[in-house]
């Protein structure tokens, strides 16, 4: 089996335009910004295959100006390829998500939930 390659950048600038989204390249070679979307909301499947590709063929996906809760941030986390054993049984990288965010329902740590790195501590 070998693996599907991404649209043509063309391609998949055209299909963009069509959901009214703006892929604006962050560098020649590296990453695109995604405008247009509100990540707050459930996204389309045509929505879901665009960002997908654009994944695949720019290997970064630049969203500004998005207020996620917890919940939008797993939602758009599913959309792309990911280790659904890891989701069950929470196995996240508690030691950069828990402090900002920890209630967040993806984030566990080995110790039990709590994380050394809380707000105010110092790090020396």
């Amino acid at each position: 089996m070998t693996a599907t390659a991404p649209p043509a950048a063309s391609d998949l600038q055209q299909r963009a335009k069509q959901l009214g989204v703006e892929l604006v390249p962050l560098h020649e070679n590296f990453g695109v910004q995604v405008k247009g979307l509100d990540l707050t909301q459930p996204l389309s499947r045509a929505q879901q295959a665009l960002l997908l590709d654009a994944w695949r063929q720019h290997d970064l996906l630049l969203f500004r100006g998005q207020e996620l809760t917890p919940g939008d941030e797993q939602r758009l986390l599913l959309y792309f390829p990911h280790d659904a054993k890891a989701i069950e049984e929470e196995n996240f990288v508690a030691s950069f998500f828990e402090p900002r965010i920890p209630s967040h329902p993806l984030v566990s740590s080995s110790n039990g939930g709590s994380s050394s790195a809380r707000e105010g501590e110092s790090h020396d």
